[in-house]
Formats: C-alpha cells, sequence, structure tokens
C-alpha cells in the first residue's frame, strides 16, 4: 500500500561524500615546502625541486594530489633555480626530522604494549602530524611489526580522516570488523568513493576467505556509471471499503551501470516511532527485510538492447541516523496494515518486498476497478496512471463493475498473496536507464526476463 498523503521532500540523495581537499590560498601557497607537503600541496618552486631532486614520475604523484588550477605549467621548467632547491633540501630535512620523532614516540609504545597509550597519542595529533605519519613508510614498517590486519586498518584510517568518518565509512568499518562479506560488497556496490579508501585491500586480504576477498577485489576494479531517477510522485486509484479512493507514492532510486550488470538501489532511511516502546528496528528485523527484497526481486529482470543484455539486480540500503536516504520509513511494533513510509516490524519478507516495489514507481494492483470510466476525473491522474490502475488496461481481460475491486496476482496485488513479478514492475527503471545511462549509438533498452 502507498501513503494517501504527500510524503514530506527527503534530504538530497547525494551519497555522503568522503572529506576532499581545499584548494590552496595564496597564502598557502607561499608556506615553506615542509608544510606544503604536510598539507598536501606544493608551489611552483617546490614542485620544480622535487622534479630536478625526483624525477617527473614523484612531480605526478604531487600533482595527482594538489587542487585544480594550482600550479602553472610554465612554472615547471626553469632548472636554473638554486634558491628553490635549497629551500626545498631545508623542508625536506624537517620533514624528515619531525617523523622520526613522531615515528619512535608511537612505536615506542607499542614496543612496551601499551596499545591504549599508542591510540591516545595517534588521537592527539596535529593534523600536519598526521599527513607526516601518513607518508612516512618506515612508520608503516616498523607498525607492520606490531600490527595486521582490521587493526592496522584503524590506524590507517584515524590518520587520514579529521575528526569523525563519513557515516558509509562508519557502516563499512564495521562491517569488516565484523567479517560481514554481505554488508561489505554492498556498501561498496553503493558508495563508489568508498573504494578509494586507504588500506582497504589489504584489509580485505587479511578479513575475508580467499573467494570472498577475490570478490571483493573485484568490485574495487569495477567502472561503473551512475544516474539518479530523481524524486516523483504518483498517484493510484483503488477501491477501500466499497468507495473509491486515491493515494500518492514516490519514485526514488540510484541506477548503476557495470560491463554486466545493472544495479538499482534504493537509500532507505529507518526510523523508531516515537510510540514504540522498545527498539523495534533490530538487525533480525533488518535481516528479514533484505532477504526478502533480495528473494523476490533478484535474479528475474534484465535490460536488453539489440544483443546486448544487462541483468537487473536489486540493493536495499537500509541507513539509520542522519544518512542521506532515498525514502524515510517509520517502523512500528506489531504487524498492522503497512504502507510505502510506514513499516511495522512484525512484516515478513515479502511484505517489505511490496512496499520496494512503491519505491520503484510501482503502485498497487488489488481492490481496482474494472474499467477507467470507474475513477473519477476529480482524483486528476494522469493517462499513464489510469492505465496502470484499473484491471481491463491492467490485464486486458473484462470484467463488471465491483467495488470490492479485484486483485491482480502479483506482487503488487493480490494481498501479499503472490510475489509474482511483471515486467511493468521494470518500466520505470528502463525508461530511466534509457534517459540517463544509455550510450551512443545503442538502441532502447527494453525490459524482460532473465533466461
Amino acid at each position: 500500500m502507498i501513503g494517501a498523503q504527500p510524503v514530506p521532500e527527503r534530504q538530497s540523495s547525494e551519497p555522503d561524500r568522503a572529506p576532499t581537499a581545499v584548494g590552496a590560498s595564496p597564502a598557502a601557497r607561499r608556506l615553506p615546502p615542509a608544510e606544503q607537503i604536510a598539507r598536501g600541496r606544493l608551489d611552483a618552486s617546490g614542485l620544480l625541486a622535487l622534479q630536478r631532486r625526483a624525477g617527473n614520475a614523484a612531480v605526478g604523484h604531487v600533482l595527482a594530489r594538489q587542487p585544480s588550477g594550482g600550479v602553472k605549467s610554465p612554472d615547471l621548467i626553469n632548472p636554473f633555480d638554486d634558491e628553490a632547491e635549497a629551500e626545498w633540501e631545508a623542508g625536506m630535512a624537517e620533514l624528515n626530522e619531525l617523523a622520526a620523532t613522531l615515528r619512535k614516540r608511537l612505536l615506542d609504545t607499542l614496543e612496551g604494549r601499551d596499545a591504549i597509550l599508542f591510540m591516545s597519542r595517534i588521537r592527539a595529533l596535529s593534523d600536519r602530524e598526521r599527513k607526516v605519519l601518513e607518508g612516512d613508510e618506515e612508520f608503516w614498517r616498523g607498525l607492520r611489526k606490531h600490527l595486521s590486519g582490521v587493526a592496522l586498518w584503524a590506524v590507517r584510517l584515524r590518520l587520514h580522516y579529521t575528526g569523525s568518518y563519513p557515516a558509509a565509512l562508519r557502516e563499512l568499518s564495521l562491517a569488516i570488523h565484523e567479517g560481514d562479506w554481505s554488508r561489505t560488497r554492498t556498501l561498496l556496490f553503493a558508495y563508489d568513493w568508498l573504494k578509494t579508501v586507504p588500506g582497504l585491500r589489504e584489509v580485505i586480504a587479511a578479513r575475508f576467505p580467499v573467494k570472498q576477498a577475490d570478490d571483493l577485489r573485484a568490485i574495487l576494479l569495477e567502472v561503473t556509471t551512475r544516474a539518479e531517477s530523481g524524486k516523483r510522485e504518483y498517484k493510484e486509484a483503488h477501491y477501500e471499503k466499497g468507495k473509491m479512493d486515491w493515494f500518492q507514492g514516490t519514485r526514488n532510486y540510484e541506477l548503476v551501470r557495470t560491463e554486466h550488470y545493472v544495479r538499482v538501489i534504493v537509500r532507505i532511511h529507518l526510523t523508531e516511532d516515537a510510540k514504540n516502546k522498545a527498539p523495534e528496528i533490530t538487525d533480525k528485523v533488518v535481516a528479514r527485510w533484505e532477504r526478502g527484497i533480495a528473494r523476490v526481486w533478484n535474479g528475474k529482470l534484465r535490460l536488453r538492447s539489440g544483443t546486448r543484455t544487462l541483468d537487473v539486480w536489486f540493493i536495499p540500503m537500509f541507513l539509520f541516523g542522519d544518512a542521506p536516504a532515498h525514502h524515510d520509513v517509520t517502523v512500528t511494533a506489531g504487524d498492522d496494515r503497512s504502507d510505502e513510509h510506514h513499516w511495522h516490524a512484525d512484516d515478513e519478507g515479502d511484505v517489505a518486498a511490496h512496499e520496494f516495489g512503491h519505491m520503484l514507481g510501482n503502485p498497487d494492483e488489488y481492490n481496482l476497478p474494472a474499467t477507467a470510466a470507474e475513477i473519477p476525473a476529480s482524483f486528476k491522474l494522469t493517462p499513464d496512471e489510469i492505465k496502470r490502475n484499473n484491471w481491463k488496461d491492467v490485464t486486458g481481460e473484462t470484467k463488471a463493475k465491483d467495488t470490492d475491486g479485484y486483485d491482480v496476482p502479483a506482487l503488487m496485488g493480490s494481498h501479499y498473496k503472490s510475489t509474482r513479478l511483471h515486467l511493468r514492475y521494470a518500466a520505470d527503471i528502463a525508461a530511466t536507464f534509457n534517459a540517463t545511462l544509455k550510450r551512443a549509438g545503442e538502441a532502447d533498452w527494453v525490459a524482460e526476463e532473465q533466461k
């Protein structure tokens, strides 16, 4: 069922992003080379000295970390800037001395097996000190004598990120700590930027069995293109207790195209109902809904363009806290009737799969009027909406008017008695894909059953 009232405007569906470097101001670009390196940026004279000292490869590595537009190429070709080179050498010496001091102070705590003091000192580092240590290979070589796997990765994250981690990274860290392969791959599917988190490949190899680690590393190598469907509200009409009424639903999701698949990602933010006497959003409840959606929706549909096919896979991302989402769902105790944005903790997986269908733009297909003529013009449904909301247009069959309505024996109808998927349930996905992800020269993609 979908709600009778318009849904409040959701937060932006743009996934939370990893922190990015801020462009260097003129004052910052005049800092000594040691300070510039520690901050991950250099001016032209510093780059020139690096080019003469370490070669073009080193320059390329540093330029890759520079804010765009920060350096003009003519500044890099003066080979006679001895003052810049001397300044560079002094800056490097200062950095090396700082790195050695920090390295000894931290590794000495581990030599004494004081892990608590070690993490306390890591947290107390300034931004400049964190940058210096993050780039100090001797520190990492020494650290690997004491730490490995998840513990080593935790230090990498602490040095790389200032303050609290982005929400998606907190979820990924928890999933990897728990060895939850399914949750880890789902997060990597959903957030491309997570694939660039420092130390990720190493911790994956350490934490997961070989086959699971290989699968996760393959995801890291995927080339994807993504597009948001955008939020769109739609109307439906059917009988309720013998009376014709109209309801409103919300379609919103993200498409991700890979070489062989289309992933449909729906971010669903869960909130406890204020009336709940105890927490109802538990791992057990969420896992039941995830399994139900996967069982009903996955392995059934694909898109075709000429001889090419892309299997369609559906990924519900249940989110908590203040994470941006496509849909907001309130969870209430019990098993009363649910709708798109109000679920009950005892809902079975098939109920979650039905409500998930609404989030993809599909109306209910139960209690339908026999023909379009039974839908009042005052409801202001569009012609396409009218076709999706009467028995004759949906099934092609003719029936007499019945104020109890008619139920389609499929997922979106029949009061959850059937979980059959119809191709029309992927109509919005195909249209969105053609509008946003279809490549030049490709014929329109159409939905069909997987074979």
